[in-house]
């Protein structure tokens, strides 16, 4: 039987596959010349994540303190790895294929596994 604690854990991996499957199939579809229109919404939901996630992440830590992992860690490294910037660095310097949509499903993957962290060290209270 799925617990509610399960379903918790899992929700951010459905959400992400429904936000990929979207994705994929509105650039698979789309004609070239919206294909832009496409990348720029790509690159502010990336940076949308990235202060959302990232910066909810720092303020865990903050407010929290930095055990047990669970306070933010996630969070502030799924921020980071959404973050379009990282990924045009990393292509850059260190040539690196990185894609938006390999840094989308790396973001929701840490979401996941933060969320499954949360059933080993449970919180005493949420904010």
């Amino acid at each position: 039987m799925i617990t509610a604690a399960w379903m918790r854990a899992i929700y951010p991996l459905i959400y992400g596959a429904c936000l990929f499957g979207i994705w994929k199939l509105l650039d698979a579809y789309t004609p070239l010349g919206k294909k832009r229109l496409l990348a720029w919404f790509a690159i502010v939901a990336g940076w949308a994540w990235f202060l959302f996630a990232g910066g909810g992440g720092f303020g865990l830590l903050l407010f929290r303190g930095p055990w047990p992992p669970t306070n933010g860690w996630f969070a502030l490294m799924s921020g980071l790895v959404a973050c379009p910037l990282i990924g045009q660095l990393l292509r850059k310097w260190a040539k690196l294929e990185v894609r938006g949509w390999q840094q989308l499903c790396a973001a929701v993957l840490l979401v996941c596994v933060g969320r499954l962290a949360l059933m080993v060290w449970p919180q005493a209270h949420s904010l």
